[in-house]
């Protein structure tokens, strides 16, 4: 797939796998929107070193209001959403342990981030998706990992009848 040109949303893009795929993308030609809770300017220099493109937007991917705003600054920097990663993640509190030793609280949090933020940035992310001429379709990536579960959604050309 050429993704030279295309406009590639990355969330957890501070640092870890979320920086590296938003490093990644923009070394095959993608426009990155590197999404966090935390500061992306690491992630930006990374990209601007490796002479590529890219912003930064501030995301906390459990607000949905939040969610709508990155996709508002996307579409309003870059003119379109070609690509959604839902990298964003929390695991601290569930590291280890046995599965009723988990407080509840954690496992709330961990949901909130985990589940709903997918939710909530495809909701948000999908329709200007669809407006840049496509039809969405989702990939959740195999993980080394039994609780992580990014969610990338691709959007692919509508086919002509």
């Amino acid at each position: 797939m050429d993704i030279r040109s295309k406009v590639v949303i990355v969330t957890g893009a501070a640092r870890g796998i979320g920086q590296q795929f938003a490093r990644s993308f923009a070394a095959a030609g993608a426009f990155v929107v590197a999404a966090d809770i935390s500061d992306c300017s690491n992630t930006l220099d990374l990209i601007k070193t490796g002479g590529a493109a890219g912003i930064g937007v501030r995301l906390d991917v459990r607000d949905t209001a939040s969610a709508h705003d990155m996709v508002a600054t996307a579409t309003r920097e870059l003119g379109r959403i070609d690509a959604l990663v839902n990298n964003a993640a929390l695991y601290g509190a569930l590291r280890g342990g046995r599965f009723d030793a988990i407080p509840e609280a954690d496992w709330d949090a961990a949901m909130a981030v985990n589940v709903k933020g997918i939710w909530n940035c495809c909701k948000a992310a999908v329709p200007a998706m669809r407006d840049a001429g496509g039809g969405a379709s989702s990939i959740s990536p195999r993980s080394p990992r039994p609780t992580v579960c990014p969610l990338l959604c691709i959007i692919r050309p509508r086919r002509r009848r």
